[in-house]
């Protein structure tokens, strides 16, 4: 089923985005909602592919891994926006993550 047209996807990611937005911190109204619209996109765009290349079985992990992405995917974006913009910086976190 498409998750335009599944009602426990949309619970998810409404529900991870009502935490997401009340639990930052006081910000303006256009950050919070370029973080809340990050998050549905990023859940809408990204949830089937991302279980598609898990194999996870979408009957059970789809609303899991939508209400992840809308946490998360703002984050992951904008991340990406940086390290696209300065790659040096995509490797200097790289090595972090990594360790070294």
């Amino acid at each position: 089923m498409s998750p335009l047209h599944n009602w426990v996807f949309w619970i998810a990611v409404a529900g991870a985005t009502l935490f997401r937005v009340l639990s930052q911190p006081v910000q303006p109204m256009r950050l919070a909602f370029a973080g809340a619209f990050g998050g549905v996109f990023a859940a809408v765009f990204f949830t089937d592919p991302i279980l598609a290349y898990l194999n996870a079985n979408p009957d059970t992990y789809k609303a899991a891994a939508a209400a992840l992405l809308t946490l998360t995917g703002e984050s992951i974006m904008r991340l990406l926006i940086i390290v696209s913009r300065d790659p040096a910086k995509g490797i200097e976190l790289w090595k972090q993550w990594r360790g070294k």
